[in-house]
């Protein structure tokens, strides 16, 4: 793999942790429905798995994601390699994994400057005294309640699941970027601790030495 792509894959995930910070949510007030209740009411969710499909500017990306109490494992395929990002919030340590070289780097949760983690149930803190209630509709006879929020760079709508809060659907738009979220297949069953844990023999790397690695050498 040349430097270039994995200089590449190391930005496109780090960015995937960058989060719009945690909004005021007491600020949040609708003539029709008290948003701020509704988020606070709802039931955490310890442990989830499911499918997201992310559409940023026309490029498609499908990542299998893992959700246990404070750990976090994310699955998807970037430039043709298989990518494995595994985040402990306890810990404050991210690993980016590529089981195709058995290879592993660790960064500082902090170090990328993250609040927010971009899972389903942690979408809705951008929630702030910008949005309101506009409707409901239904996504995979999920009932939904539909978020917009109107900031001064980006309008972002968001379709949220009453049960759980689990943002389904987002949809950003700024002057010059569009994404869409979709969330699918999602499963409560328990899931392996394992699954946050990285494979026993890993070499683990640096910055410098990921870089430098050849894996036909």
């Amino acid at each position: 793999m040349s430097k270039k792509t994995i200089l590449i894959l190391i930005l496109a995930l780090s960015l995937t942790l960058a989060g719009c910070g945690k909004k005021n949510n007491s600020e949040i007030n609708n003539s029709q429905n008290d948003l701020n209740s509704f988020l606070n009411n709802l039931e955490k969710v310890q442990q989830m798995s499911y499918q997201e499909v992310a559409n940023i500017n026309g490029q498609e990306m499908i990542t299998q994601g893992y959700v246990k109490n404070n750990k976090i494992r994310k699955e998807t395929s970037m430039l043709g390699q298989e990518v494995v990002m595994i985040i402990n919030q306890d810990a404050q340590v991210v690993y980016l994994y590529m089981p195709n070289q058995n290879t592993a780097m660790q960064l500082q949760l902090t170090a990328l400057q993250s609040e927010d983690l971009s899972t389903p149930e942690e979408r809705k803190n951008m929630i702030d005294d910008t949005c309101r209630e506009t409707g409901k509709e239904i996504i995979d006879d999920k009932k939904c309640l539909v978020i917009e929020c109107q900031q001064p760079e980006q309008k972002i709508t968001m379709w949220l699941w009453e049960k759980y809060g689990l943002t389904l659907k987002s949809i950003m738009e700024s002057n010059d970027m569009s994404s869409t979220y979709e969330v699918k297949n999602i499963s409560f069953d328990d899931i392996d601790d394992s699954l946050f844990e990285l494979p026993v023999g890993v070499q683990m790397m640096d910055m410098p030495d990921m870089l430098n690695f050849d894996p036909e050498l």
